[in-house]
């Protein structure tokens, strides 16, 4: 499986080329010790294929929090046995993170 990442913020979400499926995620902090996690798997005309969505209770940085929905988009991916994918990430920092891994 592959991933592309995009180290920019994504404010216009464009749709994958027309061979690939596309994972967004949202992460969100609902309080002081919980983030939510939101994953989605769009086609190319934006129909959502999958989704998920995962509360997660602790103290986490937005570096972890966009490292966790990666992770959590992944795990979406590969309970559907999906190959081909293009991922968003806006987090810069886990951007370089996951470009530097060998």
């Amino acid at each position: 499986m592959g991933i592309l990442v995009n180290p920019h913020r994504c404010t216009n979400r464009y749709p994958p080329p027309p061979s690939c499926l596309k994972l967004n995620t949202d992460v969100v902090r609902i309080g002081s010790n919980l983030i939510g996690v939101g994953v989605a798997i769009r086609d190319a005309s934006g129909r959502v294929l999958a989704d998920v969505s995962v509360p997660m209770v602790g103290v986490f940085s937005v570096e972890l929090g966009e490292m966790l929905a990666l992770k959590e988009r992944l795990l979406l991916a590969k309970r559907y046995n999906l190959r081909t994918l293009v991922a968003e990430v806006d987090a810069t920092n886990v951007v370089y993170a996951i470009n530097s891994i060998d």
